[in-house]
């Protein structure tokens, strides 16, 4: 392997019942099993509706919760401090408060 790129995806997230939070769950576990000779190390950052938040799975390393501006701040910081060369973040209408 020559390199690894760090991929952190911002977006809904399983076990969340939403389209697109299957769409990112499928698409980081595409770039998981990518056999190249360079690799992914995928994150995720949940947007979370849920006032009590979900289980989520361990590759969810930060959540925010979608009426929280504080909370979107500390997730910029904490990305900015992360391994992350690609922010990828999903978006529909709604979904970020």
């Amino acid at each position: 392997m020559n390199k690894t790129y760090g991929v952190s995806f911002i977006s809904s997230y399983i076990p969340r019942r939403c389209g697109i939070a299957t769409f990112t769950n499928d698409l980081s576990a595409s770039l998981n099993n990518v056999d190249s000779e360079d690799g992914f190390n995928v994150d995720i950052t949940a947007v979370t509706d849920a006032a009590d938040g979900y289980k989520y799975p361990l590759e969810v390393k930060f959540e925010i919760r979608d009426r929280n501006v504080k909370d979107f701040k500390e997730a910029a910081y904490y990305l900015n401090l992360s391994d992350a060369d690609v922010v990828s973040i999903q978006h529909e209408f709604g979904l970020f408060g």
